[in-house]
């Protein structure tokens, strides 16, 4: 699955022409548990956080960050809660190789190839 189609599931969702719950199965389903998180920003987050560090009053500042969940739940991000960290090694004699972070070592092997 190439980033396009998922950025146009993550429209889906937040058109409401999918649940979260069926993108989570799909992205699941292609091996991919962690889409786009990285690199997310969103200025009103920021603004929220940087109040948040210094607000004194507690509900005032569970306030914030009730804000500051609804914006990352509204904008159709899968946020880590775990990486899991392994290694893969592959030979520079293939070809056709995709890889990724999000993805898993084995994606598209059928378009594998091997050097002569």
């Amino acid at each position: 699955m190439r980033e396009h189609e998922i950025r146009g599931l993550l429209h889906d969702v937040r058109a409401g022409r999918q649940s979260r719950r069926e993108f989570v199965q799909t992205m699941v389903a292609f091996g991919l548990t962690v889409p786009l998180a990285s690199g997310w920003r969103n200025e009103e987050y920021d603004r929220l956080y940087k109040a948040a560090e210094t607000e004194m009053y507690p509900v005032k500042r569970a306030a914030l960050f009730i804000r500051m969940n609804d914006l990352v739940v509204q904008s159709g991000i899968v946020v880590p809660i775990v990486l899991r960290a392994k290694a893969a090694a592959m030979s520079t004699r293939l070809r056709g190789i995709e890889h990724n972070v999000y993805e898993v070592d084995f994606r598209n092997l059928a378009y594998w190839s091997r050097e002569a």
